[in-house]
């Protein structure tokens, strides 16, 4: 985990790398601590959150502030990016011409990634990017892909696509999604 700092006004404190570039500041472990009870006549219900960070000279020496009355947007305004989960539950037979998968969030893997589009996903064969014809959504976050015929042995892959070198963002409706590969063996 990567951590970027911001207070009530918008000041932001980040890590800087020795590129020049910006990161969040290297975590470990996060924990959420016991939950203070509000009580009669005393303070509120507040919980606490941990921090472990992992690099001292981050925190110490290497980082720049980014404040509020700088920034040409408000920082609320960016949109998470959420991890995606592919499966494909069963695999393919040689000379199929489609095959299904599904995409759920990764956070809580079960909530259906819905409304993606071909231009969404990239279809891999052997790890060298195929081409797909068409992709459906049946049930929501269940899509059937239809590629040219699936040869036997044939390791198929699929994604979230960007132009971006490494780069696997998707915008759906506003929001971003960001998938690693998922591969499965095309059987007889």
């Amino acid at each position: 985990l990567d951590f970027i700092f911001a207070d009530e006004q918008g000041n932001w404190r980040m890590a800087v790398r020795s590129d020049g570039d910006f990161s969040g500041f290297s975590a470990g472990q996060a924990i959420a601590l016991m939950t203070k009870t509000k009580t009669l006549g005393g303070d509120p219900e507040s919980k606490s959150f941990s921090i472990q960070l992992l690099d001292r000279i981050q925190w110490d020496e290497n980082y720049a502030f980014a404040l509020r009355s700088q920034l040409d947007f408000a920082p609320e305004e960016i949109d998470g990016v959420n991890g995606v989960l592919f499966d494909i539950a069963v695999a393919p037979s040689a000379a199929a011409t489609s095959f299904e998968f599904t995409a759920v969030l990764k956070a809580d893997g079960v909530t259906p990634v819905e409304g993606l589009v071909l231009a969404d996903i990239l279809y891999t064969v052997d790890t060298v990017d195929g081409v797909a014809t068409d992709l459906v959504e049946g049930l929501p976050g269940v899509y059937t892909i239809t590629v040219p015929a699936i040869g036997l042995g044939e390791v198929l892959g699929v994604q979230t696509f960007d132009a971006g070198v490494n780069k696997y963002v998707v915008i759906n409706n506003g929001v971003l999604y960001r998938g690693d590969i998922f591969t499965v063996v095309a059987v007889a």
